[in-house]
C-alpha cells in the first residue's frame, strides 16, 4: 500500500512539474505574440496567459495534494 502511495506522490510530482513549465513557456509564448503584431493578437496573448495561470494553478493543487498525501502516511 505505501508502495501504490509513494508511486502516487511521484506521479503528481511529475504533473505539477510539468503543468508549471508549461506555463512558463505559454507565458513567454504570450509575450512573443503580443508584441509581435500588438492590436491584432492582443486578445489571443491574454487567452495563453490566462491558460497558463490555470496550468500555475492546477500544479499548485498537484503539490498541495502530494503534501497532504505525504502527511496523512508518513510516505518521507
Amino acid at each position: 500500500m505505501v508502495h501504490f502511495f509513494k508511486k502516487l506522490r511521484r506521479k503528481l510530482d511529475n504533473m505539477a512539474w510539468t503543468l508549471a513549465s508549461t506555463g512558463v513557456m505559454m507565458i513567454l509564448l504570450a509575450v512573443l505574440v503580443v508584441f509581435f503584431n500588438f492590436w491584432a493578437r492582443l486578445v489571443f496573448g491574454v487567452l495563453i496567459v490566462v491558460l497558463a495561470s490555470v496550468f500555475f494553478y492546477l500544479a499548485e493543487k498537484f503539490w498541495w495534494l502530494r503534501k497532504e498525501l505525504d502527511k496523512l502516511f508518513k510516505l518521507k
